[in-house]
C-alpha cells in the first residue's frame, strides 16, 4: 500500500446513502444479502483507481476466503490529476465475492465488492480486483 499524503477537499461525486452499512467502530452490521443493494445512482464505465486503507495505513486486502486483511479505515480519492483527498471511513458493507468463470483459467475473474460511507455522508460502490481497488459507482 500507499501512504500518500491526502490534500483536504470534498472527495467528486454524490453523497448520502440511504441505508446504514456495517458500523467501523463496532463492526454491527444492519444490511444483509449477498448483494450490494441499493444500486448506485453513478456507475463508473472506466473506473477510477482509489486505495482503502487501514488505521496504519496499509492498503485493505481482500483474502482468497473473501475477507478483508484489516477493518477499512479511510478511502483516498483522486480528486484531480495528481491531487488526493482521504476521508475516513464511518460505515461500510461487505466484501460481496465473486468469482467469475472458474473453470476456465484463462479467463476466471476474481473480484469482491464493497459500499463504504466516509464521514462526508458520501457513499460509494467500490471493488476489488487484482490486488487493487476501483470506484464502480457512487449513490445520490
Amino acid at each position: 500500500g500507499s501512504n500518500r499524503r491526502a490534500s483536504a477537499g470534498r472527495p467528486r461525486g454524490s453523497c448520502a446513502m440511504g441505508r446504514r452499512a456495517r458500523n467501523a467502530t463496532n463492526g454491527e452490521t444492519t444490511m444483509a444479502g449477498p448483494s450490494p443493494s441499493p444500486l448506485p445512482t453513478t456507475v463508473h464505465l472506466l473506473p477510477p483507481h482509489v486505495e482503502i486503507l487501514d488505521t496504519h495505513g496499509q492498503l485493505v486486502q481482500v483474502t482468497r476466503r473473501g475477507e478483508l486483511s484489516a477493518p477499512p479505515a479511510s478511502l483516498v480519492l483522486e480528486s484531480d490529476k495528481n491531487t488526493f483527498t482521504s476521508h475516513p471511513i464511518v460505515d461500510w458493507a461487505g466484501p460481496w465475492p465473486l468469482e467469475e468463470k472458474w473453470w476456465d483459467p484463462q479467463s476466471a475473474r476474481r473480484q469482491a465488492r464493497m459500499q463504504i460511507v466516509t464521514d462526508t455522508t458520501c457513499a460509494y460502490l467500490v471493488v476489488a480486483e487484482g490486488g487493487s481497488w476501483w470506484l464502480e459507482g457512487e449513490y445520490a
